[in-house]
């Protein structure tokens, strides 16, 4: 019928306390938070060792220990292979920091948009659908894993 997102689907909203209703948007606020200060925080820190990075320490404005954030690893990606051109870089740069900077942000902050927002049906189901395009958009478990598998390529 009318009434009915596309594709026949029901949507039904929960019945929970008072209580719940707001420990689960304060959680959401939280996780916004929390991916936001992840986001701009020392994530992890790369060493050089041994004789490599005695050479390296010797070096005027060079450290064999570099400490690097999400954010961070965007700047120096744009820079990371200058043969490549730079268009092509900062075209790499910007993907990088939309998808593992910005999309968790907006799939959590569309999360909130749904819970809060009083909705008829058909635009609670579109925008639970927008939610999870934004949330397979999001690369920053990736990334993680990447980082994890590249520490024993070093």
């Amino acid at each position: 019928g009318g009434d009915e997102p596309a594709g026949g689907l029901h949507v039904h909203r929960l019945k929970l306390k008072t209580r719940h209703l707001q420990l689960v948007k304060w959680w959401l606020l939280g996780s916004i938070g929390l991916t936001l200060v992840a986001f701009f925080t020392t994530s992890f820190t790369i060493s050089v060792e041994g004789l490599v990075g005695n050479i390296i320490d010797s070096q005027p404005g060079q450290s064999s220990h570099q400490s690097f954030s999400f954010f961070s690893m965007g700047d120096v990606l744009g820079e990371s292979a200058p043969a490549i051109g730079g268009a092509v870089l900062q075209a790499h740069r910007y993907l990088f920091l939309i998808l593992c900077g910005v999309m968790p942000v907006v799939w959590l902050s569309l999360c909130l948009i749904i819970w809060l927002v009083p909705m008829d049906p058909h635009t609670s189901h579109n925008l639970g659908l927008l939610a999870q395009v934004a949330y397979s958009y999001t690369g920053m478990d990736v990334l993680v894993v990447v980082i994890g598998a590249t520490i024993f390529q070093l």
